[in-house]
């Protein structure tokens, strides 16, 4: 998701929160593992959050990878996500 336009940080968190909710329709619902954010706020930089204990959202045990110089969408593949 190219996260340019999110507000702030707490609005990119409820993004990724959502992405990992098994209710959430779409080609990415319920994923539950990861949502990656390029060029997230206007950094620069895309930011890789991680459900590390599996409960199906964000929040605390889980983890935020930041990325430096990734902000667009070809330089993400979701096969380079194992």
């Amino acid at each position: 998701m190219d996260g340019t336009s999110v507000a702030d940080f707490t609005a990119l968190v409820a993004l990724a929160d959502l992405a990992m909710t098994a209710t959430v329709a779409g080609a990415d619902a319920g994923n539950g593992d990861v949502y990656i954010s390029y060029n997230a706020l206007g950094t620069g930089n895309a930011y890789v959050f991680l459900d590390d204990n599996d409960d199906g959202s964000f929040n605390a045990g889980d983890t935020i990878i930041i990325l430096t110089g990734v902000n667009t969408a070809t330089e993400i593949v979701s096969g380079d996500i194992i």
